[in-house]
């Protein structure tokens, strides 16, 4: 039985960038049809935590008021 070594990363992308040009090592791009079924009810609603919600309330600066009462 033959070991295969591993690949580092850096290998992986220098085959990549090597196979890039050559048409014979791509398949052909796949057609998906779109699906037929409804979008769930809680498609594009965000959730959010509580805790979530304190964080960002906490980072907000106050806004600091100048100029009132002075004319």
């Amino acid at each position: 039985m033959r070991v295969q070594k591993k690949l580092t990363e850096d290998e992986i992308k220098r085959r990549l960038v090597d196979d890039a040009q050559n048409s014979d090592a791509w398949d052909p791009p796949i057609k998906v049809a779109p699906s037929q079924a409804p979008r769930p009810a809680q498609y594009g609603q965000v959730r959010v935590s509580e805790r979530r919600i304190q964080a960002l309330k906490k980072a907000q600066p106050t806004p600091k008021v100048t100029g009132v009462g002075k004319r």
